[in-house]
This record gives C-alpha cells, sequence and structure tokens, in this order.
C-alpha cells in the first residue's frame, strides 16, 4: 500500500503508519491528508471523515495550513484552559473546517 492510497477498507492500516513515523520522529504532529484525514502525535490519534468536497482541488492544503495556523494562534491568544493537547485540537478542527469549506464551496 502506498502512502497516498486510500479506501474505506485500509484507512486503519494508513492511520498505523502516519503513528509509526509520528513515533520514529519523537512524537510530532501529523496530519495526513485523504479521504479520512488522520491526525497524530503518537500517542492519540484522530480521524477525521467529514464529508468533504466532492472532487479535489488545487490549494486545498494550502487553506488547510492556513486554518491550522489561525487555530494554533487562537490558543495562544486565549486564556481558556484546555485539558486535552491543544495543537492536536487545532489540527483537527482545522481538518474539519477546509473540508466543511470545501464542501459547501465546491
Amino acid at each position: 500500500m502506498q502512502i497516498g492510497e486510500d479506501s474505506d477498507k485500509n484507512w486503519h492500516k494508513i492511520a498505523a503508519r502516519a503513528i509509526g513515523l509520528s513515533r520514529a520522529l519523537n512524537n510530532v504532529m501529523i496530519l495526513q491528508k485523504g479521504l479520512v484525514d488522520v491526525i497524530t502525535d503518537g500517542n492519540d490519534t484522530f480521524l477525521v471523515a467529514v464529508e468533504g468536497a466532492a472532487k479535489r482541488c488545487g490549494g486545498q492544503g494550502d487553506v488547510l495550513a492556513g486554518t491550522v495556523g489561525t487555530f494554533l494562534n487562537y490558543k495562544y491568544q486565549s486564556d481558556s484552559e484546555i485539558s486535552f493537547n491543544p495543537q492536536l485540537l487545532s489540527l483537527v478542527f482545522a481538518s474539519m473546517t477546509t473540508r466543511e469549506a470545501a464542501r459547501i464551496a465546491f
């Protein structure tokens, strides 16, 4: 199986590879786009399967990166306490927001 290969049958294998890569790189955070987005820091893993656009269009990764930055900045500007890893949650929210925006646009 290749990294970019997606199907309902192998999302767990894709997630396992992302988790393994994160752990091999000292638990860096990974957001792997696909049919199901995999977000992990090697310890905690989220799968985002929110419906996105019916087709892929150029620039979605750029929008995703900007959205991640926005949510991370919000976390650092906020005084609220979050019991879960706020950086990881920023990736989850960015993935969900980008998918929903693409669905609405296309």
